[in-house]
């Protein structure tokens, strides 16, 4: 039988989940930032007539590295997580080109 906690037990394992929760938020917060940067500064280099077709490099790379980047914190499968974030991408940044030819934007 396992013994009842104490107040100061449980506001301690509270307090940490909270801090462990607010910490994984930010970080969260800040590799969407940082990985949404990167491509958008090599689309904006990139020349005005030629920024659709070679769009989709820059982002690949990004979520690449992502996918491997989240892989070392999660100790899964490299490959596995690489092309799941690849896929998935490639997925939504053909669907919006789709909609924006459709739309006509």
């Amino acid at each position: 039988m396992r013994s009842p906690r104490t107040p100061t037990q449980s506001t301690t394992s509270s307090t940490r989940l909270r801090r462990a929760r607010t910490l994984h938020a930010l970080n969260a917060g800040l590799f969407y930032a940082l990985g949404a940067a990167v491509p958008l500064l090599a689309i904006i280099w990139l020349p005005a007539n030629e920024r659709i077709e070679l769009a989709f490099i820059p982002v690949l790379l990004a979520l690449a590295l992502t996918g491997w980047f989240a892989s070392c914190l999660t100790e899964l499968p490299a490959r596995r997580m690489v092309l799941r974030n690849l896929t998935l991408g490639a997925a939504t940044m053909a669907a919006g080109l789709f909609v924006g030819l459709v739309v006509g934007l």
